[in-house]
């Protein structure tokens, strides 16, 4: 029986159809440097951050080196030239002066509720929470040490806070309605670099340091809940603090449990909320279950990596790929095995920022050459049409050719 139109759309947008998983899995492996759509960056430094909004999911924030945020329109364009080519210029800029960021925006980050407010975090140690419709900071929060992260929770309905890792160990959560800080999240022995709250519980948050440790917090208690531990000797026990003397044993215990062996430049949860991702500057990415904070012991073949600042992951689970930088290349690898699929080459010089676009199934990347590139699916190249021929005796006529003569 032939589908409805209205079946039909229902088979197309159901994240859980079969046929949607088969369609976002062949676009995802089949992403390519965009000859279709051009992002015309607007920053004189190298981009260091990208955010995709989670409500329209059309506008594109990147955070530079220059000191500058800028926004792009990504569905939109401006132009398109004759051969069907659209571009894509930025809905805004910041720029380093009296009311943005002194140094290097080092993070950026939507309000997950609308577009109206966005946050970035720069070595200025400063954390702005920006008025988007009047392009002026709403709140600032002034830190002792430039702020290398700062993070939003997508699923919070209960509070608003900005969490900020800097140079020094402690984890600070901003308020923005009362414009101050609600804790001092204290247990990392080096610089944060990495922060990302749980997809599945606001009072959940997930930071990467210097020290190679990946910690879990529930911000409703003092103290971190879980440290992710390489070798699976204590990622699965909660940290308990049943006495004063139990728990100093219990600190100085976690000081030993890493994640990386070197600093930890990346924290993703996957957006099913099942996993988590950890890569740092030994070279390693780790997947992590997320319920028990386990080492699920898959090994990413040359997932190079020696950076001294924070970088992106970005994921596509539907089609099961992880999109990890290493140096001036994207790596496609498969999430759960480890296999490298291929590689994308396009820019000149470090990638930091990496962001994938679920409905349209694109790749942004964002590196020190100051470009944002897009990769999209292949575009699939008709058939040259052959002139119909009258068929040989005995030769059987394809059977989308038509049986007319001519």
């Amino acid at each position: 029986m032939t589908p409805t139109p209205l079946g039909l759309f229902k088979r197309q947008t159901d994240p859980h159809s079969t046929f949607a998983t088969a369609c976002a899995k062949r676009r995802a492996h089949s992403l390519v440097l965009s000859g279709d759509k051009t992002i015309s960056s607007v920053h004189t430094g190298g981009v260091t951050w990208l955010d995709l909004d989670c409500v329209e999911e059309r506008y594109l924030l990147a955070g530079a080196a220059d000191g500058s945020v800028a926004a792009y329109d990504i569905q939109v364009p401006v132009a398109v030239d004759a051969s069907g080519a659209a571009q894509h210029d930025a809905v805004f800029k910041v720029d380093r002066g009296r009311l943005g960021h002194a140094f290097t925006v080092s993070s950026v980050v939507w309000y997950a509720i609308d577009t109206g407010l966005f946050v970035s975090g720069s070595f200025d140690k400063t954390v702005k929470v920006w008025d988007t419709n009047a392009l002026r900071p709403a709140c600032e929060f002034v830190l002792s040490e430039r702020v290398h992260a700062v993070a939003m929770s997508h699923c919070a309905t209960a509070h608003c806070l900005v969490a900020a890792g800097a140079e020094d160990p402690h984890v600070r959560l901003c308020d923005p309605a009362s414009g101050g800080f609600t804790h001092v999240l204290t247990g990392h022995r080096g610089a944060v670099w990495a922060a990302a709250w749980s997809r599945t519980s606001e009072w959940h948050l997930a930071t990467g340091a210097s020290d190679g440790q990946v910690r879990m917090w529930d911000i409703r208690t003092s103290g971190c809940v879980r440290v992710f531990d390489q070798h699976n000797t204590s990622a699965a026990r909660p940290q308990r603090r049943p006495h004063r003397r139990a728990g100093v044993a219990g600190e100085q215990h976690d000081a030993h449990v890493t994640a990386h062996d070197g600093s930890v430049t990346a924290v993703l949860q996957t957006p099913d909320g099942h996993s988590w991702l950890t890569a740092g500057n030994d070279s390693r990415v780790r997947l992590w279950d997320a319920r028990r904070c386990r080492n699920l012991l898959v090994n990413y073949a040359d997932t190079y990596n020696r950076a001294r600042k924070a970088r992106q992951l970005a994921a596509c689970v539907a089609a099961g790929l992880l999109f990890h930088s290493s140096g001036s290349v994207v790596q496609v690898l498969d999430l759960y095995t480890g296999e490298l699929r291929r590689l994308l080459r396009g820019h000149m010089d470090t990638i930091s920022g990496l962001c994938y676009h679920p409905g349209l199934h694109e790749l942004y990347s964002g590196a020190a050459d100051c470009q944002i590139i897009v990769w999209a699916p292949e575009r699939a190249t008709p058939p040259e049409e052959a002139p119909h021929a009258a068929a040989a005796p005995g030769v059987t006529a394809p059977p989308d050719q038509d049986a007319w003569s001519d």
